[in-house]
């Protein structure tokens, strides 16, 4: 199955936007965004192996292969000057992949957005919890990211399905290791919700270790999944800074 989803083609289009989603996310994540986008702008989502439309094909646990794999096939999409978004886990993806596209000589992001995520160079103070049982790892999620959906937790046909995708995500953040020799030069955008209780305000400074360009923070309301109640007020802040920061030709 194919890797992006492109609700609205514009081949007319400046600059392409690729969107990573978070743990057990996928790309109907950002499907209303493309509406909303200005004609300069074409969104595609990221939709990684297991997740919605790709149901069918077995989740990917190991991170050079899913980054590897991410950005052979993204690079044959890319037309245009791009950038990433990413949100919680999709921060970490869409940051691998750039850096795997920048060691490989391959076109790479003019700017990155990181959404509710702290840098990655700074310790998580998290427990991992992708290993305890059903109904323990469940509750630590909802704790931590807010209540899951109600039609998951009650039709044992749906748990069944979402709990292996949200598992093999969480497994796959704790896991993480990040690399700090690689280092980009590009600027950065952190959004984050002011009242994300994962977020700290002292590891979200340690992005600027990341890259030698500029790093830029955006603070919005609400908490981990700001990105749903302030969507407009993100999406405006999101096209400005990407219209902003495009390269001189």
């Amino acid at each position: 199955m194919t890797l992006l989803i492109t609700p609205i083609t514009k081949k007319a289009c400046d600059i392409q936007l690729f969107c990573f989603p978070h743990a057990r996310g996928g790309a109907s994540t950002y499907h209303s965004w493309s509406k909303l986008a200005p004609e300069w702008l074409e969104i595609s989502a990221v939709q990684l192996p297991g997740h919605e439309t790709r149901l069918c094909e077995p989740l990917v646990n190991h991170w050079p292969t899913l980054v590897n794999n991410i950005s052979e096939q993204l690079n044959t999409h890319i037309t245009k000057p791009f950038a990433f978004f990413g949100h919680s886990m999709g921060a970490l993806i869409a940051l691998e992949v750039a850096r795997d596209l920048s060691l490989k000589g391959k076109s790479t992001p003019y700017c990155l957005f990181f959404s509710g995520r702290n840098s990655p160079t700074a310790q998580s103070p998290l427990p991992h919890i992708s290993h305890e049982p059903d109904d323990s790892f469940l509750d630590k999620i909802s704790q931590r990211y807010g209540m899951l959906p109600n039609e998951v937790m009650i039709h044992k046909e749906l748990r069944d399905i979402f709990l292996p995708i949200l598992r093999n995500d969480i497994s796959l953040v704790e896991n993480y290791n990040h690399k700090t020799e690689v280092q980009l030069h590009i600027p950065l955008f952190i959004y984050y919700g002011n009242e994300d209780r994962l977020i700290s305000k002292e590891m979200l400074a340690d992005w600027k270790d990341i890259t030698q360009g500029r790093v830029t923070q955006r603070e919005f309301p609400d908490g981990h999944f700001y990105l749903e109640t302030q969507r407009e007020h993100v999406l405006n802040n999101l096209f400005t800074d990407l219209f902003a920061s495009i390269p001189p030709i």
